[in-house]
């Protein structure tokens, strides 16, 4: 029998021709890269659009000397060496200035906007520090830096050029120029991650360069790293980014031996930590966001102004309206009080369990005697400590208290901390100290699925009734509302504004318990997928995967409610293949074994990709419901405490 029409014929080990099929493998593509995902390209987009309106060129006597990043309303951040060679080309503070918007727009050089400077307290710039005598040295064993020699500069502005509208035909969108905060912790570093970096080389008008093997390692104590992203003169200062747009440092220099091997730039955690101590801390805020459609948070708001409003004198009839309420009303928001700390504790164990698939393979590295940066252990500490920081600080608006996992997770993290931040080679017993923390923070998978248990438990206690004849929990908000809005004296916008958020209340009780409903099959199906490792691949999927039966019964039952969406028949397809290609042919070729075992193995890629981008997009939203829950407790609580 000759070829298929869907094969390929290639010359086999032992010289006769082979068949390769290419069945349930649509257009043949492999994920070559396990560390990169897919952008969404409106977000990606819409990134780049903000992030142009908040670089501008440095000027000194006119003539262009770096890159600059707008990080407030009037504050812009560079580099210090930058400042030094504008000030001297420049003769005074009054001739130095920065250019925003200074871009290419249908082929023409538009000139933007040019904004003077005023003077620091105590000299040109609001804080600086100055660069590293070994900033020049091409080994990077030789860099030495600290915190005093960040090579960074803070400038304030002439004007609040944040606040203003963006100019006609700058970018796309319009809308106010907004600034780069500083306020979210930076993310880590990743061994070969993309880095991005928005610039004016040369001076030339706004320049976008991005490798996506970007990252080379960090030395000098977290104070410096370096990278292949390319630069020229005139990028120093210029703001670095991760793929999502959020910044992670500063270019500095680059590499001048040819060819050049490295650019080199200042992380932007030690840079923000010093201006979040400083006394212009309180100007580095987030950019104002545009106000949102009224969600249930904002109408409760409303509710209670409106009612607050009507109640100026009280009714026997109120009083008793409160009363009958009062009861069901408070334990419908302790519920919701309880709901969202769940969530925020269940949150950061899925961000750890990411973080720590990193970690592993670090400590991989350097267990097999390869050679591995151990920053990169560290900034995923780093992480992880946030997480379980804000873990802890919400656990405490519990009746119980943070969950005492947690100082036990912040003790192993500490630990780790202190592994990736020592520059010796660790011994036998170091490594398999750091192995043992890391396996402590992997056992905390199975509080995550009891967290998981206990947030199904409280989101179906609201939006489902213990008995047949008695209301929800969600429902005695309503009727509450209801009633004392009908026990007004003077009805008026309170009772419209209570009858809103009813509704609005009712239909986020109905997106909770489908979406509860939701992250509970797909977090099974997630744990399903964790446990399953390359080893073995030649055996079926049910001999992979736990309880494969009930797996994949769950998984189509989701493929067919959700038919309509993209994900459903991806992941159809690729559970299809899987089960194709994953079973053993008796007396296989090893020609053909492989080609199948590879088959296999990317059907499986795909499908586990599919499902967990799936579970995020459902924990994100659940996460949202739980925090418009959240938004209405505080303003319904203070109502009925003063009614």
């Amino acid at each position: 029998m000759g070829p298929t029409a869907m094969s390929i014929v290639v010359q086999g080990e032992q010289g006769g021709p082979v068949e390769v099929g290419f069945d349930g493998i649509p257009g043949h593509e492999s994920k070559i890269r396990n560390d990169l995902g897919f952008l969404d390209p409106v977000a990606f987009g819409a990134g780049l659009t903000a992030a142009q309106g908040w670089v501008c060129r440095v000027l000194g006597a006119g003539q262009s000397f770096g890159t600059g990043t707008l990080v407030g309303p009037d504050l812009v951040l560079t580099s210090r060496h930058v400042l030094t060679d504008a000030l001297q080309a420049a003769g005074t503070l009054d001739a130095v200035r920065c250019q925003f918007d200074y871009a290419i727009l249908q082929a023409v050089p538009q000139q933007g906007i040019t904004v003077s400077l005023r003077a620091g307290p105590a000299g040109p710039a609001l804080d600086e520090t100055q660069w590293a005598a070994s900033d020049g040295e091409t080994d990077s064993a030789a860099l030495a830096a600290g915190a005093d020699t960040l090579d960074h500069a803070l400038l304030r502005l002439e004007r609040r050029i944040g606040e203003e509208p963006m100019p006609a035909g700058a970018r796309a969108g319009g809308g106010v120029r907004g600034w780069l905060s500083l306020t979210e912790e930076p993310p880590g570093f990743g061994a070969d991650m993309p880095l991005l970096i928005l610039q004016h080389p040369e001076g030339d008008p706004i320049r976008l360069a991005m490798d996506t093997r970007g990252m080379i390692g960090v030395w000098a104590n977290g104070n410096r790293f370096r990278y292949r992203t390319n630069t020229l003169p005139g990028s120093s200062g210029a703001p670095i980014f991760t793929a999502q747009w959020r910044i992670i440092g500063l270019h500095q220099l680059g590499d001048l031996r040819k060819p050049a091997e490295y650019n080199q730039g200042i992380p932007i955690r030690p840079i923000r930590a010093r201006l979040l101590q400083g006394a212009f801390a309180g100007e580095l805020t987030a950019p104002p966001r545009p106000a949102p459609a009224p969600e249930l948070g904002q109408l409760a708001l409303q509710v209670g102004d409106g009612l607050r409003a009507a109640a100026a004198v009280p009714t026997a009839a109120l009083s008793a309206a409160i009363g009958q309420y009062r009861a069901g009303m408070d334990a419908a928001l302790q519920e919701i009080g309880d709901l969202l700390i769940q969530k925020t504790l269940h949150d950061a164990l899925h961000v750890i369990w990411k973080l720590l698939s990193i970690v592993d393979i670090a400590l991989r590295e350097i267990e097999g005697g390869r050679v591995a940066n151990k920053a990169v252990i560290l900034h995923q500490a780093w992480d992880m400590r946030r997480c379980l920081d804000d873990a802890e600080a919400v656990s405490r608006g519990s009746a119980f208290g943070p969950p005492p996992w947690i100082g036990t997770a912040q003790a192993a993290v500490q630990r780790l901390e202190a592994f990736g931040n020592d520059d010796a080679d660790p011994d036998a017993a170091v490594l398999r100290a750091a192995r043992a923390d890391y396996e402590e923070l992997r056992a905390l998978w199975q509080i995550s699925l009891e967290l998981n248990d206990a947030l199904v438990t409280i989101a179906r206690r609201l939006v489902v009734a213990e008995q047949p004849d008695q209301p929800t929990l969600l429902r005695q908000i309503e009727d509450g509302l209801a009633g004392i809005a009908a026990a007004l004296a003077a009805p008026g916008d309170g009772v419209l504004m209570a009858s809103e958020a009813q509704r609005a209340l009712r239909d986020m009780g109905n997106r909770l318990l489908t979406l509860v409903t939701q992250h509970d099959a797909w977090q099974e199906i997630d744990l399903a997928f964790s446990v399953v490792t390359g080893e073995g691949r030649d055996r079926p999927p049910s001999a992979r995967i736990p309880q494969w039966t009930m797996f994949r019964r769950r998984l189509l039952a989701l493929c067919d409610t959700y038919r309509e969406e993209a994900w459903s028949p991806e992941a159809r397809s690729f559970l299809e293949s899987w089960e194709r290609f994953g079973q053993p042919v008796q007396d296989e070729p090893p020609e053909q074994r492989e080609v199948r075992v590879r088959r296999a193995e990317r059907a499986f890629d795909g499908l586990r990709d599919r499902c967990r981008s799936r579970f995020f997009v459902v924990d994100k939203e659940l996460r949202m419901v739980c925090e418009s829950l959240s938004t209405m407790r505080l303003p319904l609580m203070s109502l009925l405490g003063r009614l």
